[in-house]
């Protein structure tokens, strides 16, 4: 995979920029989760910093696909990551008075993000070969957990030892270095009439795009209930590190090497289990997911609970490669933009809702009761339509 950065100049640019970016969004991550969990000492907060990274998120990510089709797609890339380099700061001012500065921090930077990413997921394509767009996807995530295991140990003991503000100040840097890189990324740039674009929630382009094709379709509706797990995850991990492991909050670093470690193996685990239906295989590694999802906060023991999320992770990764590959190979490049912004749009619904009851479930039930149940439903949705899509499969064959 690494010639591919030699075969196309572009790729090198852009992979070399998010590289970078990735390992301040990482330390950042972490920082600002430790700061205000251990400032509020109760998960609520976390959620509460989730539905700020939501909050009017939908607009931008509906304005991001527009821009994305109509402009050039490197500027874009590169003006969002020079203007994230303030939002990055804003992250000093933080105190046990100050919380709510970590909410609009939160809603600055997801929203530069969202058109950032929007970008990046539209632009790939037109740097590589068709063929060559899987690999490239692969190569990238391979690259951003690495990134995240060596920000795991430095966000560690900078943490404890120095403090959250040289973490939020490695991060707006980082920004700054990426936007360089990203302004050298060689683009002829074909521009998508989108003048007379109304005010609508979704694309009718976009959502006809995803209506036609039969794989977008499922992967879309199953990686809803995935961001809804994803989110649950992501709020109730530290609680289950400091008061199921009892390892206290920065246990969650811990969580992190175990996504690190399994991510990283991604390209061997493509490599070895090729098949020809894509679906199936996303359907497949969907299922395993949400069975292990099920296991977490009932494992006692340190070492189990970081193989199952280690496990978890690398699931987790495979399926993002697929979910991309797949949007990015069947879509026509002219809605990409709009039909990526239309999927970030339905998953940001999807995480707002479920982050938004988190409160309301955590006052009613254990954590063992809710991964439990979301676990189960997850994982027999994911059952059933694979059985029916085998079904249909046997019938055309017949």
């Amino acid at each position: 995979m690494i010639n591919l950065l030699q075969k196309y100049k572009g790729l090198r640019m852009l992979f070399l920029g998010g590289v970078i970016s990735s390992v301040g969004d990482y330390l950042y991550d972490i920082a600002l989760t430790l700061l205000v969990y251990d400032i509020t000492g109760t998960i609520d907060s976390i959620a509460v910093m989730w539905i700020s990274k939501g909050a009017l998120r939908i607009f931008i990510q509906y304005f991001a696909g527009i821009l994305t089709d109509k402009y050039n797609r490197r500027n874009i890339i590169a003006i969002t990551n020079f203007l994230s380099v303030p939002c990055a700061l804003i992250f000093l001012m933080i105190s046990k008075e100050t919380v709510w500065v970590a909410y609009i921090g939160t809603f600055l930077l997801q929203s530069l993000n969202d058109i950032d990413m929007c970008s990046e997921v539209a632009i790939l394509p037109e740097l590589v070969d068709k063929n060559d767009i899987a690999k490239a996807n692969t190569l990238f995530f391979t690259a951003e957990n690495i990134m995240m295991f060596i920000s795991l140990a430095l966000s560690g003991f900078l943490y404890k030892y120095i403090g959250a503000d040289i973490l939020f100040i490695i991060n707006a840097v980082s920004f700054f270095l990426s936007g360089i890189f990203f302004m050298f990324i060689e683009y002829n740039h074909n521009s998508v009439n989108c003048e007379k674009q109304k005010l609508v929630l979704f694309d009718k382009g976009a959502i006809h795009e995803i209506l036609r094709n039969h794989s977008c379709l499922i992967i879309i509706l199953i990686s809803l209930l995935f961001s809804a797990l994803s989110r649950l995850y992501d709020v109730y991990n530290i609680d289950i590190a400091d008061k199921i492991l009892h390892i206290g909050s920065e246990g969650m670093i811990y969580f992190r090497y175990a996504m690190a470690v399994g991510s990283i193996l991604v390209p061997i685990a493509i490599k070895l289990y090729k098949g020809k239906d894509i679906v199936k295989q996303y359907l497949l590694i969907s299922f395993i997911i949400a069975v292990l999802f099920i296991f977490i906060p009932f494992s006692k023991y340190v070492a189990l609970t970081l193989i199952i999320i280690g496990v978890m992770a690398l699931m987790l990764a495979i399926q993002g490669v697929y979910v991309q590959t797949i949007i990015q190979q069947q879509v026509d490049n002219h809605y990409l933009g709009r039909v990526f912004a239309s999927y970030k749009i339905l998953l940001t619904l999807a995480s707002l809702i479920t982050v938004a009851v988190i409160p309301i479930i955590n006052k009613c039930f254990s954590v063992n009761t809710v991964f439990a149940s979301v676990g189960v439903f997850i994982a027999a949705v994911c059952f059933l339509i694979y059985c029916i899509d085998k079904y249909k499969s046997s019938v055309v064959v017949e």
